[in-house]
């Protein structure tokens, strides 16, 4: 959050440099399946309830790019 707003480029590095590191930990040096809970969506959905929104939609662009 930026002031009080989802940052979009924020978002994306962030996650895809975590989701990045899991898929590669696989022991057998193969690309590991990755799933995801979005623990916060449910967090700020009594906060704020926009940001849960935009939240929802750059999750699903993460799964589009999967």
């Amino acid at each position: 959050m930026v002031t009080g707003f989802l940052d979009e480029n924020l978002f994306k590095a962030s996650i895809d440099g975590i989701i990045n590191r899991a898929r590669g930990s696989a022991s057998d040096g193969h690309q590991s399946n990755v799933r995801i809970f979005g623990e916060i969506v449910s967090l700020l959905w009594n906060a704020n309830l926009a940001a849960t929104t935009r939240l929802e939609e750059l999750w699903n662009g993460v799964i589009d790019t999967l």
